[in-house]
C-alpha cells in the first residue's frame, strides 16, 4: 500500500508451533530521495524484520524505530535486571528557560493546546528548547484564531 508520502508493506508468518503474527513495515518516501524502489526494498525489509522479531519475542522497537517517537529518550540501562539507572542531567535548565517554558504552557492550556510536562531535572536546556520552537508556532496560531472569533462575535 501506498499514498503521497508514505510506502506500507504488510507480512504475515507463522513459526513451526502453528503461531502467527501479521507486522507493518512503513517508510517515508522522502527518506529515500524520491526512490521508490529503495522505499519498497526498506519496507519490506522492516516489516519481515519486525515479524521475525516479534515471533522470537523479541519484537521491541529498534534504534532507527526510537528515533520517529516523539519525547523518546534513550536510557541506560542495568543489563542483570532490566532496571533504568538514573544519570545526572549534564545541563540542568536555567531559571529564565524554565520560566519561559511555564509561560508557553499557560497560553497554550488557555487555547487548549496539549503539551509535554518535562521534569525540570531530568530535562536538558537543549529538549526544552526544541520542544518550545515546536509548541510556540501552535499557540500563536491557536491565540490568533480566539482572537479572530472574538472579533467576528462582537462585529
Amino acid at each position: 500500500m501506498e499514498n503521497e508520502t508514505q510506502f506500507l508493506v504488510k507480512v504475515k508468518g507463522h513459526d513451526k508451533t502453528g503461531r502467527t503474527d501479521v507486522e507493518i513495515g512503513v517508510v517515508a518516501k522522502k527518506d529515500m530521495q524520491g526512490n521508490l524502489g529503495n522505499v519498497q526494498m526498506k519496507a519490506v525489509t522492516k516489516a519481515k524484520r519486525r515479524l521475525t522479531l516479534s515471533l522470537c519475542g523479541l519484537g521491541w522497537l529498534d534504534e532507527t524505530e526510537v528515533e520517529t517517537i516523539r519525547d523518546a529518550r534513550l536510557a541506560n540501562v542495568k543489563a542483570e535486571t532490566g532496571e533504568i539507572i538514573e544519570i545526572e542531567n549534564p545541563s540542568p535548565v536555567n531559571n529564565t528557560l524554565w520560566n519561559h517554558w511555564i509561560s508557553l504552557c499557560n497560553r497554550a492550556d488557555k487555547v487548549n493546546i496539549k503539551h509535554a510536562n518535562p521534569d525540570r531535572v531530568k530535562v536538558t536546556e537543549e529538549d526544552l528548547i526544541a520542544a518550545g520552537k515546536e509548541l510556540r508556532p501552535l499557540v500563536e496560531d491557536a491565540e490568533r484564531q480566539a482572537a479572530a472569533e472574538n472579533v467576528n462575535q462582537d462585529s
